[in-house]
């Protein structure tokens, strides 16, 4: 048996623990090796999966811009038409304005048959669309006769000339006709950019619901924020400019 020096006995255990040291850190990088993929946060895919039913992924070609609908629109009756028949075609015009989608219309009527043109007098009208009956509210605010047939209504709003009277009246929707194409088409206008995904929940082609309220529906778009996909819900929303998203 060879007998090691008191040198060499020293010298061959600092090169055990060299080795033993470079062993455990071997063992300590395949461990973070293994499990750093971990620790990498990833877009959350679990937030992915809780988006509404019906996915939207293109453009509606049929939404309505302002001039669409004028030329959507039959011609405005002349100044020898009744109140009524003028306030009618006014409806008409916003109630298509207001869905968005150029649609079928039905009949058209106001409570008694015509409009009483008595100023403080309020009426109810209807017209339907897409099978869906929209209401509108009219209210005469003024009546005074007129002693030309020239520009009497200059500088007047909502201002129509009737059988010798200048009647000023406002009118606003108090139930509109929510399309289906409407809502997807201007949330993929509205959101499309920047967004990685939208949705929305399953809308009827056509509902009646009350305008500036919450119609129970909503839309939802994707985003990454902070290395994680969120959804961002907006409730949809019909005013008498159209289908609008309010921030809830």
């Amino acid at each position: 048996m060879d007998l090691l020096s008191a040198d060499d006995f020293r010298r061959r255990r600092r090169f055990e623990r060299i080795i033993l040291i470079i062993s455990v850190l071997g063992l300590v990088a395949w461990v973070v090796v293994s499990i750093a993929p971990s620790l990498i946060p990833d877009p959350d895919p679990g937030d992915k999966d809780k988006g509404l039913p019906v996915k939207i992924t293109s453009a509606e070609p049929d939404l309505l811009t302002e001039s669409d609908v004028d030329k959507a629109m039959p011609p405005e009756p002349g100044d020898d038409a009744s109140f009524t028949t003028q306030v009618l075609w006014e409806i008409r015009r916003g109630t298509t304005r207001m869905a968005g989608v150029q649609g079928k219309f039905s009949r058209s009527s106001c409570e008694g048959g015509e409009i009483g043109t008595v100023p403080g007098n309020n009426a109810k009208c209807a017209i339907v669309y897409e099978g869906i009956k929209a209401t509108w509210s009219v209210s005469i605010k003024d009546v005074k006769p007129y002693a030309s047939s020239g520009s009497a209504c200059v500088g007047r709003p909502r201002c129509d000339l009737q059988f010798g009277e200048i009647i000023t009246y406002d009118s606003h929707p108090v139930t509109g006709v929510l399309l289906a194409k409407a809502v997807y088409g201007k949330f993929w206008e509205n959101f499309h950019e920047g967004s990685k995904e939208l949705r929305c929940d399953k809308i009827p082609r056509s509902t009646s619901v009350t305008v500036d309220q919450p119609t129970g529906f909503e839309c939802q778009y994707l985003t990454l924020d902070d290395d994680r996909l969120r959804w961002t819900t907006r409730p949809v929303v019909l005013t008498r400019r159209g289908v609008e998203f309010s921030v809830p």
